[in-house]
């Protein structure tokens, strides 16, 4: 499972907005992610959810980051989405 979200990681891309994340910051972030995965090394959600990125001006959109951020934690926590209806 871990394999499969790095490789999920690793294949991200990301729209480019006027105002955003930082792309270095989340790059990086990215980065050492897949990294842990792929190495074996404990992540868990709070480490998701504790993660802040700066904000700039051309940076990441936040809402595809943040959307990318969701799918993984869980993909690492196994739980079910919500509907698409869900507010």
């Amino acid at each position: 499972m871990e394999v499969a979200i790095a490789a999920k990681i690793n294949d991200a891309r990301f729209p480019q907005r006027l105002r955003g994340y930082n792309i270095g910051d989340v790059d990086q972030f990215l980065a050492d992610l897949a990294g842990r995965l792929i190495g074996g090394q404990e992540v868990n959600a709070e480490d998701l959810r504790r993660t802040r990125f700066r904000q700039t001006l051309r940076g990441y959109g936040v809402q595809e980051v943040d959307a990318l951020l969701r799918d993984i934690e869980l993909g690492l926590t196994g739980a079910t989405p919500p509907p698409a209806s869900w507010p």
